[in-house]
């Protein structure tokens, strides 16, 4: 059985948007924070779904996923948590899209550090091929003492 679909009520909403105000980037600045707070709150009742199922009474996905990342980078979502006192429906919907904030702002570190460490190893591969080291010199431990020892 589906989560029933958080959504702001016109008080709780009247409690966030003074902290939204001059939030967003160009055409957008400050517009449509409620649509997108509901979409993010759709997202999070949907037990994060894919955001390709993003309803396009929302708007445009992948500005939306943007936006979430950028808002995510800067920390707002813990922010918003920390700062807003409204009513425990909102708290409680806040603190679920801040868990989400977090959750998500992990992974990307993680694929980040994957990435880092690939790149490392590829490097390596490509040092390796371009001084003609062998596989077998590569994992020998004298070879390995001799580059610390440098």
């Amino acid at each position: 059985m589906q989560n029933p679909i958080m959504k702001l009520g016109d008080d709780q909403w009247r409690q966030l948007e003074p902290f939204l105000r001059g939030m967003g980037m160009g055409v957008a600045r400050a517009r449509n924070n409620r649509k997108f707070i509901d979409a993010i709150l759709w997202f999070i009742s949907n037990k994060y779904n894919v955001w390709v199922d993003l309803p396009p009474e929302f708007g445009a996905r992948s500005n939306i996923y943007m936006r979430f990342r950028r808002w995510n980078e800067s920390n707002f979502w813990r922010q918003l948590v920390d700062n807003v006192d409204g009513d425990d429906t909102l708290m409680a919907m806040l603190e679920r899209i801040a868990e989400y904030a977090d959750h998500e702002r992990k992974r990307v570190i993680l694929k980040r550090e994957k990435r880092a460490i690939y790149a490392g190893a590829k490097a390596t591969f490509y040092r390796r091929v371009e001084h003609n080291i062998s596989q077998d010199t590569l994992l020998s431990t004298s070879h390995w003492v001799g580059l610390v020892s440098k």
